[in-house]
């Protein structure tokens, strides 16, 4: 992501941008914002003990559409959305001077959306029991703020935890920035996502050592790395 960031700069700063749309109409100014918010609805005694049962951040610009704002055309730094192949949509933010990423969610959590989505359509997905979660839900300051055991000490009766995960995402607003330099259009998305990511522990009681987060995302004017 960071490769290519550079790469919009430097062919921004060398060439106009042919700033035609896929629809109709013109547009001066993108309005990117990103929120996400995680909340513990199943508390671990690591929630419990902290007191913290809920996170969330927020960030929001304005870029101007002129060779002068190298912005117009780049997300929020560390912000990466894209689709891989045909099909798989993911989104994250990771700053790289923090312990553990804000979120993450790869394409196998969004695993049915194509490239040609459709707007205002909610494409879902369940991910069943495994061991690589397809989802990491962190906290604002970096932390791996979600353990589920007190100073993860763990019983006898515990194993490598066990996740499944529900997403769902819809896409609300789609537009195409051509540069003259390049061959592909730049794709801009707006849209929400939410869902739930399941944690089970117990070796013996599947109901006895559960940890559920619930997550929320919004986003507008982000940068769609095809």
């Amino acid at each position: 992501m960071k490769t290519l960031s550079y790469y919009l700069i430097a062919v921004v700063c060398l060439f106009s941008i042919a700033c035609k749309k896929s629809t109709s109409g013109s547009q001066d100014e993108i309005h990117r914002s990103l929120y996400y918010k995680v909340v513990a609805t199943i508390p671990s005694p690591a929630d419990i003990a902290r007191g913290i049962f809920e996170d969330s951040l927020s960030l929001s610009s304005v870029s101007t559409n002129s060779t002068s704002d190298p912005t117009f055309l780049t997300n929020f730094p560390g912000v990466s959305a894209n689709i891989t192949g045909d099909f798989g949509f993911g989104i994250g933010y990771d700053n790289v001077n923090l312990p553990y990423p804000h979120f993450s969610l790869n394409n196998v959590a969004f695993k049915n959306v194509p490239i040609n989505f459709e707007l205002n359509k909610v494409y879902e997905s369940t991910t069943p029991p495994t061991f690589y979660p397809p989802t990491f839900l962190g906290r604002h300051d970096g932390s791996d703020g979600w353990n589920y055991f007190v100073d993860n000490v763990y019983p006898n009766d515990t194993e490598q935890v066990s996740f499944e995960s529900y997403t769902q995402i819809k896409f609300t607003k789609r537009e195409e920035y051509q540069l003259k330099a390049m061959t592909d259009p730049i794709v801009v998305i707006d849209g929400e996502l939410s869902g739930y990511n399941i944690s089970r522990y117990s070796t013996t009681n599947p109901d006895k050592y559960v940890h559920r987060l619930d997550f929320t995302v919004k986003f507008t004017g982000l940068i769609l790395n095809q």
